[in-house]
Formats: C-alpha cells, sequence, structure tokens
C-alpha cells in the first residue's frame, strides 16, 4: 500500500496487522504499521566465536514507522514527548567500574576490558610511520 494510503484515519482503522494494536489514544499510530510478535534466529556460526551459538529468540509486537523518520519528524517528536535518546544520555559508572569521569559523558562509548580485549583481537595490525 502507497504511503498515501495509510495516512487517512480510515485506512488506519482497517489496517490488518494493525488491528486490535492501537496506541495509547485508543488508535493505531498515524503512518505507523504493526509487527506482530514473533520468533527469528539470532546469531551466526559462520563469523566471530561471540556470535554463536545460533538460537531463537521471541521479539514483542511493536510500532514501526511505515517510511523513515525524517530530521523534522524526529524533532517534533522530541518536542512533543520529551524523549531522551541513548547518545543524549550519560553511560551509568556502576556498568563501567574503573571508567574515569571524563569517558562518562553523554555520546561517548565505553568498553569494560572484555569487551575491548575481543574487539582488539579482531582489529588488523597498523604500522605506524612518523618522521
Amino acid at each position: 500500500m502507497a504511503r498515501s494510503d495509510r495516512s487517512s484515519p480510515a485506512a488506519r482503522e482497517t489496517i490488518p496487522e494493525a488491528k486490535g494494536h492501537r496506541g495509547a489514544s485508543g488508535r493505531s499510530p498515524k503512518n505507523m504499521v504493526w509487527i506482530p510478535a514473533g520468533h527469528f534466529l539470532m546469531g551466526s556460526e559462520d563469523f566471530y566465536p561471540e556470535e554463536g551459538p545460533v538460537h531463537r529468540r521471541a521479539v514483542q509486537g511493536l510500532w514501526v514507522d511505515h517510511h523513515p523518520v525524517t530530521n523534522a519528524e524526529f524533532r517534533r517528536f522530541v518536542k512533543d514527548t520529551g524523549h531522551v535518546t541513548t547518545a543524549e544520555t550519560a553511560p551509568d559508572a556502576a556498568e563501567y567500574p574503573g571508567a574515569s569521569d571524563d569517558q562518562l559523558v553523554p555520546g561517548s562509548l565505553v568498553f569494560t576490558p572484555a569487551q575491548w580485549s575481543g574487539a582488539a583481537a579482531r582489529l588488523p595490525a597498523v604500522v605506524v610511520v612518523g618522521p
């Protein structure tokens, strides 16, 4: 169905995948599609050892936007809801013992020693040539 077909109130009320799944207003959220709960196989036996074993996982049903969200739409969403992204939230010091305060800032990426050693093991050797 084209995007415009789902944007009308009548169309939102008749989307089969949304039947019985309404937003807080009791209606289907505008320009969104309901993805029902289901199962999928997570992991891989083909690449890195930490990606295995392949195992079955369950996922709850969720709403997704029918089309990619624009910056303007996301800005409106943040303004309307007060949503704060993960990138705007400082990492919790309790989850990263030993991390310095200058590492625990919004937008930072902090690895535990085990995560770092696993990542470092996969990095190619680098030769630095300098003056």
